[in-house]
Formats: C-alpha cells, sequence, structure tokens
C-alpha cells in the first residue's frame, strides 16, 4: 500500500476512495461473475437434471419396452405352445380317426371272413352230409340189389337144381338104354363118346342158363371197381362150370376122366375107360 505524503489525509482518503471503488468495481464483476456463474450451474444442474430426467424416461422406457417385448415373447411362445398342442391335438384326432377306422375295417374284415368260414364250412358240411346220403343210398341200393340177386340166384339155383333133377330122373330113366349103349361106347372107344357127351353138353348148358334168358332187366350195383360186373361174370361162370358135374350126376359120365383117358392115350400111357356101369358101382 502506497501513501501520498502530500495534501495529507486528503490524499490517502483519494487513495483508499479509489481503491474502495477499484474493489467496488471488482466486486460488483466479481458479483456479476458470481451470478453468471450461479445462473450457468443452476443452468448445468436443469440440464443435469433434464438430462437425468431425460436417461430415467429413456431407462423407463427402454423397459417398458424390452417388459413389452419379453411380454410379447413370452406370448408368441405361449401362443406357439397353444398352436403346438392345439396341433397335436388335431393330430391325435386324426391318428384316432384312423385307428377307429383301422379297427371297423378289420372288424369288417373278420366278420366277412367268419362269413366266408360259416359258409365254407356249411358247404362242406352239406356236401359232406349229401356225400353220406348218397353213399347211404347207394349202400342200401346195393344190399336191395344184392338181395334181389342173392334171392334170384338161390331161385335161379333151385329152379337149375330142379330142372337137373328133372333131367337126373330122365336119366335115371333112360339107365337101361345108356347100358345097352355101353357096350357101344366102349365099343367106339372114348374119342366116340366124348363126341356124343360134346354134342349132349349144349343142351344140357342151355337148360342150365335158361333162368338167365328169362331175365328182361338185369342191374348191377357197382362201387366203381368194377366189382360188381365181374361177380355177375364169376356167378355165370361158376353156373356153366356146373354143367360138368350135372352131367356126371344124370348121366353117370365123367368128362373130365374122359378128357384126361383121351389124354394120356395120346400121350402114349393107355387108360382103362370107365363105361357108365362101372362109375355108377363106383358112386354107390
Amino acid at each position: 500500500m502506497i501513501f501520498a505524503k502530500s495534501n495529507g489525509l486528503t490524499t490517502f482518503s483519494l487513495f483508499v476512495s479509489r481503491k474502495s471503488a477499484h474493489h467496488c468495481s471488482i466486486n460488483r464483476r466479481s458479483s456479476r461473475c458470481s451470478a453468471l456463474w450461479i445462473a450457468a450451474v443452476k443452468r448445468d444442474a436443469e440440464i443435469a437434471e433434464a438430462t437425468k430426467e431425460k436417461d430415467l424416461k429413456v431407462a423407463v422406457f427402454r423397459k417398458e419396452q424390452e417388459t413389452a417385448k419379453a411380454d410379447a415373447d413370452q406370448a408368441c411362445q405361449i401362443q406357439e405352445a397353444i398352436a403346438q398342442q392345439k396341433a397335436v391335438e388335431e393330430q391325435m384326432k386324426v391318428e384316432l380317426v384312423r385307428k377307429e377306422r383301422e379297427i371297423d375295417l378289420k372288424e369288417k374284415e373278420i366278420l366277412v371272413s367268419q362269413k366266408q368260414y360259416d359258409a365254407d364250412v356249411k358247404k362242406k358240411a352239406d356236401a359232406d352230409k349229401y356225400a353220406v346220403e348218397q353213399a347211404a343210398e347207394a349202400e342200401k341200393v346195393k344190399q336191395m340189389r344184392l338181395a334181389e340177386a342173392s334171392q334170384y340166384t338161390t331161385e335161379s339155383q333151385a329152379k337149375g337144381a330142379a330142372e337137373a333133377e328133372v333131367i337126373r330122373l330122365r336119366g335115371l330113366a333112360e339107365a337101361e338104354a345108356r347100358e345097352r349103349q355101353a357096350e357101344a361106347f366102349e365099343k367106339f372107344g372114348q374119342a366116340a363118346v366124348l363126341d356124343i357127351v360134346a354134342k349132349m353138353l349144349p343142351e344140357l348148358a342151355g337148360k342150365v342158363a335158361a333162368p338167365l334168358a328169362s331175365i328182361d332187366k338185369l342191374t348191377v350195383v357197382d362201387s366203381g371197381n368194377g366189382s360188381g360186373a365181374l361177380q355177375f361174370s364169376q356167378y355165370v361162370t361158376q353156373l356153366m362150370a356146373t354143367v360138368p358135374e350135372m352131367l356126371k350126376n344124370v348121366s353117370g359120365i365123367d368128362v373130365t376122366q374122359l378128357v384126361r383117358g383121351l389124354t394120356e392115350k395120346q400121350d402114349g400111357a393107355p387108360a382103362k375107360p370107365e363105361n357108365a356101369e362101372d362109375k355108377d358101382k363106383k358112386e354107390v
């Protein structure tokens, strides 16, 4: 601090006044600066507050956006889950319908198969029944025919035996004549006797077979192996085979012996002929 030596107090006072003025000027400038600074600070504070509010609002908005997005995503997921569930349910319904249709189809197929099986079984049963009935009827007819054939055979045999008896009686009546012819037979030889017998055989066979000639219709029951016709043929053969035996019984002439004797004679072994009288004696 500088003090003026002249003018005493006045100079000092002036200096002080100037100094005060200078300080006042500085103070005024400082106050103005303070006001400006305060205003600036206030403005900065307001800006900061505004920025803070803005940031807060932005944060709130972002949070709301994120929340909304999360809610939207969750809602979308829920909707997708619901849609998937509905799709699964629809698929299950479709699968259920398909299964039901398959079951219905299987049941119908089983029903058709059962009906077809029943029809086949019934058809086979009917066929078996018909076959059994036909076999029974055929057996019945066969037995009837066999009975008729047996009866006819018995009657034929009886008739043939009766006729043979007549022939035998006739032969007995002609025995004396045959005895008288015996010497002639022996004189003529076995060949002549055999020739005479051969001429007698057709007549005798005709009389034996006469009952067969009177048959108007003959039914042969055959099971399919030819046994029926074979039995009838055997019957006729057996009937014809009785002719030599009947001739032997009627006339006493053994055709078999005659043929054997003639054969032995031709072979160089002499055979002694037997006349009817000797045969009658042997048979007695």
